[in-house]
């Protein structure tokens, strides 16, 4: 089994300026103890700041890049597993970062199944007979045998990803109407949701998409129509509360989905769903497992969208809001995401 850490960078708004630059890692592998790396760097100001940490400990590398950029590195004797990260900064000080596990050399105990191809020539035997006047002669039996023993590489078998809030590659935070008090951001390992209505009149959404991607180059070796598994463990809290009027509601929920260029929808799972009425408060917390399970299309081609969307909302109600009258949808969610990629033995 290899294991992955997908890391890359999150973009957005920013009320200081435009759209924040977007980084995204293109390749990253070794050749011996030189790791190779492209990325790509977009931005609607022009070129941005991109410092590279190459997980080493030596010093990060600064470069102004706008497009398709690359960089090499030489490590160190006795260096295997070192997560490289990007960060890049434009000229409103808006920052994203973008990273990647690199395994310079797999470690000795991993070791994959062992398929044995064995081949047989069975016995033969040719025997003739020549009489004479002074001798008989037989040929005596042959027999061959032969055995090939292939082992299949463990990357060729699996690829497991731990997917993390901090290493997505988009981060797209809504808080609708503009204007309305409320707020959709990850922080560190969970995803920190508020909708309130303060005495605003209106319906409020606060809601965090987040995507993760799974390179077509890393699980196309596993062969045709591979098996992908996504499991979500999480805990979460909620709390609800309304005002007492007629048509106050607040509710609270989430889903993770999959797709590809092939497929858009690969199979989804679904959080606990958290709603209110009218003059109610909840307060809730729990730990659960959510996810889903396919065979990637025949056709799968480009990379794997792993998206989860959490939103908390406030119903706009029948009646206008009384002075002091507020209803709230506060939420914390903390996923675990693992993503597991199978080869198909029968294909």
């Amino acid at each position: 089994m290899v294991l992955f850490v997908l890391v890359a960078g999150a973009c957005g708004g920013s009320e200081a300026g435009g759209l924040a630059p977007t980084i995204v890692i293109t390749r990253l592998d070794a050749d011996g103890p030189t790791a190779i790396l492209e990325f790509t760097v977009e931005d609607d100001s022009g070129p941005v700041t991109v410092a590279i940490d190459w997980g080493d400990g030596s010093e990060p590398e600064t470069f102004l890049v706008s497009g398709e950029s690359a960089a090499t590195h030489d490590y160190p004797p006795g260096v295997t597993d070192v997560v490289v990260t990007l960060v890049a900064t434009d000229e409103d000080e808006q920052e994203v970062r973008a990273g990647r596990v690199l395994t310079l050399s797999p470690p000795s105990t991993t070791t994959g199944p062992t398929t044995t191809i064995t081949s047989t020539t069975s016995t033969t035997t040719s025997s003739s007979t020549t009489t004479t006047s002074s001798a008989t002669t037989s040929s005596p039996p042959t027999t061959s045998t032969a055995t090939t023993t292939t082992t299949l590489p463990p990357e060729a078998l699996e690829q497991v990803y731990e997917l993390r809030l901090q290493d997505a590659d988009f981060v797209d935070e809504l808080i609708s109407p503009p204007g309305a008090e409320g707020t959709a951001a990850p922080s560190g390992g969970e995803i920190d949701l508020e909708a309130e209505t303060g005495g605003f009149d209106g319906g409020i959404v606060a809601q965090s998409r987040i995507q993760w991607l799974i390179p077509e180059e890393a699980w196309a070796l596993l062969g045709p129509e591979p098996r992908l598994s996504v499991i979500m463990d999480y805990e979460y809290t909620v709390v609800l509360s309304t005002g007492p009027n007629p048509g106050r509601a607040a509710g609270f929920d989430f889903v993770i989905v999959g797709a590809n260029a092939a497929e858009p929808n690969l199979g989804e799972g679904s959080g606990a769903v958290v709603t209110i009425g009218a003059g109610d408060v909840a307060n809730q917390s729990d730990v659960d497992r959510t996810g889903f399970g396919t065979p990637l299309p025949a056709n799968a081609s480009g990379p794997i969208r792993i998206t989860l969307v959490a939103t908390c909302s406030v119903s706009p109600g029948t009646t206008p809001f009384q002075i002091g009258e507020t209803s709230t949808c506060r939420a914390d969610l903390r996923p675990t995401i693992r993503v597991t990629l199978t080869r198909n033995e029968g294909a």
